[in-house]
């Protein structure tokens, strides 16, 4: 019952965003801490508010790239919307089903990086780093959810995200520089990181088979092949 409430909450902290802290960077602290509260307040769980406070950082973040206007306007009703579902799917006990909103999460937060590297002087270890945290965060938060694991196979799969973090950061830098459209970036980086989710996935799961193996790199190379083909390539 209380879902439309906390939704209404946070859809005026991205109104407070749009209307009153354009300039400011408030909005991309306390957003964040915002989401993760109502969350944990929903779930007492960690890796359900890690995710919805991704969700206010991608929010926020949108928010300071269209400051105003209807772009923004039209961010802060689809953001809200997206924290509505998330609230949702907690309530109804269905939490795999938050793994599409990582997902979501994830494609969003790549956008941004690589726009604000292609329209900005941001500096390129400040978005490395942001990069990084962020893979970290979401890639152990979404299995987390989908796995039942024990503390010792949660470190182990803490240092898989480190890995995969530093993986996915250092093909962020590399993909960064190829004279493509940031959709079609974003897209490859995704295809890289679904792999690599599903492949750790099967894996703490004990489902982890050569044949599931050679199907995730089939797929793998099939998507970034039809990224790559039929993309229009940018001069440099």
């Amino acid at each position: 019952m209380l879902t439309p409430f906390f939704t209404f909450l946070f859809f005026a902290a991205l109104e407070l965003q749009t209307l009153v802290y354009q300039e400011s960077t408030v909005m991309l602290f306390a957003l964040p801490v915002l989401a993760f509260s109502l969350a944990w307040y929903y779930s007492q769980r960690v890796s359900f508010s890690v995710i919805a406070l991704l969700h206010g950082v991608v929010a926020s973040l949108f928010l300071s790239l269209f400051q105003n206007g209807v772009p923004a306007q039209i961010i802060a009703i689809i953001s809200a919307g997206i924290f509505f579902l998330f609230l949702s799917l907690i309530e109804a006990r269905r939490p795999r089903a938050l793994v599409l909103v990582s997902f979501y999460e994830f494609l969003a937060f790549f956008f941004l990086l690589l726009s604000y590297r292609l329209y900005f002087e941001t500096p390129l270890w400040l978005l490395g780093f942001s990069a990084f945290l962020f893979i970290l965060s979401l890639f152990s938060s979404s299995l987390s959810i989908m796995l039942e694991v024990g503390l010792w196979l949660r470190v182990r799969l803490f240092a898989f995200s480190i890995v995969v973090a530093a993986i996915m950061t250092e093909l962020f830098l590399v993909f960064g520089n190829l004279s493509l459209h940031p959709v079609n970036i974003d897209f490859l980086l995704f295809f890289v990181y679904y792999t690599l989710w599903d492949i750790t996935l099967r894996y703490f799961a004990v489902r982890f088979t050569k044949q599931s193996l050679v199907i995730s790199i089939a797929l793998l190379i099939f998507g970034i092949s039809s990224v790559v083909f039929f993309s229009r390539w940018l001069p440099h």
